[in-house]
Order: C-alpha cells, then sequence, then structure tokens
C-alpha cells in the first residue's frame, strides 16, 4: 500500500510512512488505526494490572473516572497544543472506547453476563446521545469523545440482541468466521478502498456507491480469509518446527 502511495499518490515519504511518523507529523490518516493500536498494546498489560488489582473494588466506577480523566486531559491538550491536536485527533478521542472497552473485555473474559441496568443505561445513553446531538447542544469536541461510548452501547444492545439467537448454529457459525476476521476484514477495507476512491472519485452516497463499497467488503473478505488461512499455515509451520516435528 505504502509503495502504491509513493508510486501513484506521490505523498509524504515512504519511510515515514512505514514507521508511522507521517500520522503525527503530516496528518497522514489512512492509517491512522496502526500506530494506534500499537499504542493501545503498550498500555493494555498496565490497565490490565489495575483492573485486577483487590484495591479496586468498584470496576464500573473505575472505568468511568479514568475516561472522564482522560476526558479533562485532551481538552487541556487540545488548548496547549491545538496543531498536534488536530493531526492526531482521530486517533486521541479513540482512547475512552479503549479503556471502557478494557473493562467490558475483562467482564467478558471472567464469562460474565450484561444485568438488565447495564443493558438499559447503553440504551439510554444511545438516545441522549443522539438527541444532544441533533439539538446542537454538544461542541464538535464533546461529540467527538461521545462517540466512543456510543458504540460501546451499541455493542452491549448487539449482544444482548443475539443473545435471544444462541441457539442457532448457524448464527454462529457465521459470526464466528467473521469473529476470526475482523481486523483483518477492517484493515484491507480501508487501503482497498483507500485505493479505490483516489482512482476513481469519491464516492456518492446512492445505489452504485453502496454497490462498489459491498464490492470492496467482498474483495476484503476474501483476502483476509486468504491471509488468514497463509498466516494460520505458516504459523503452524513455525511451530513444528520449533518442536523438531
Amino acid at each position: 500500500y505504502y509503495i502504491w502511495v509513493e508510486l501513484y499518490l506521490k505523498e509524504g515519504s515512504f519511510w515515514l510512512n512505514v514507521t508511522q511518523l507521517s500520522f503525527p507529523l503530516s496528518h497522514m490518516v489512512t492509517t491512522w488505526y496502526v500506530p494506534t493500536m500499537l499504542v493501545f498494546y503498550l498500555l493494555f498489560p498496565a490497565i490490565y494490572k489495575l483492573q485486577n488489582t483487590k484495591k479496586i473494588k468498584n470496576h464500573t466506577a473505575w472505568a468511568i473516572m479514568l475516561s472522564l480523566f482522560y476526558a479533562l486531559f485532551l481538552l487541556v491538550f487540545k488548548n496547549l497544543f491545538p496543531t498536534l491536536y488536530e493531526n492526531t485527533e482521530i486517533a486521541l478521542v479513540r482512547f475512552i472506547i479503549f479503556f471502557v472497552g478494557c473493562y467490558f473485555g475483562h467482564a467478558v473474559y471472567e464469562k460474565k453476563t450484561f444485568s438488565t441496568a447495564t443493558v438499559a443505561a447503553a440504551a439510554t445513553y444511545i438516545v441522549m446521545f443522539s438527541l444532544l446531538r441533533e439539538t446542537s447542544a454538544l461542541s464538535n469536541f464533546w461529540i467527538r469523545l461521545g462517540y466512543g461510548p456510543l458504540a460501546i452501547s451499541l455493542c452491549v444492545l448487539a449482544v444482548f440482541v443475539l443473545g435471544w439467537f444462541k441457539e442457532s448454529n448457524i448464527l454462529l457459525s457465521v459470526l464466528r468466521f467473521f469473529g476470526n476476521r475482523s481486523l483483518e476484514i477492517y484493515l484491507l477495507h480501508v487501503l482497498f478502498n483507500n485505493i479505490w476512491e483516489n482512482i476513481v472519485g469519491a464516492r456518492h452516497f446512492d445505489k452504485w456507491g453502496a454497490i462498489d463499497y459491498l464490492i470492496i467488503v467482498a474483495v476484503s473478505i476474501i483476502v483476509s480469509t486468504l491471509a488468514h488461512i497463509i498466516i494460520g499455515w505458516l504459523s503452524s509451520l513455525i511451530l513444528r518446527r520449533r518442536r523438531g516435528v
């Protein structure tokens, strides 16, 4: 992809793009999620350790307080370093969803189910945030931050609804298939979509725009499945060689 950017678009530096330094330095946002995920992976052990400490009694309150603290930090950061904030805002606002996601991930790992209160809170947040957004009661800064909890709330409702179909083997097979490849599908469809729009032009929100987007998603699923198979084969081959099999 970066070779294509260098040869076709002639934008930025190849090495800056490969090392991901072009994201904070020159606002190369197409692959912003790559350095962001690397930071998340580095932070996760500390977050996980905090979650498992016996000193924290209420993990829900911990997740909320951590998110509020980070929101205040971002507000200060935005005013002190406006240019750097604008260059990296697309990633910075995702940290709240990371904090909340760690909380829910920990609960899922312990095989806990969502309480009625959690589902009700998620539904209430979706309604309240949507109303506040439509009435322009929130500034763009708080709207951007609010999308994180909105995504988590939608996931909570999705899990709640899918719980009604947990006996469906067909649905579970489909969900398992996409769950095993969700990251690869996301990564690939962003890159394919970027290449498509730079060659063909910006997509219109009409029937043909929807069709070509579905084609991009379908190609991403096919390529990610092939990549999943190849990577799995290579991983098992390396593991067998290490074991001397």
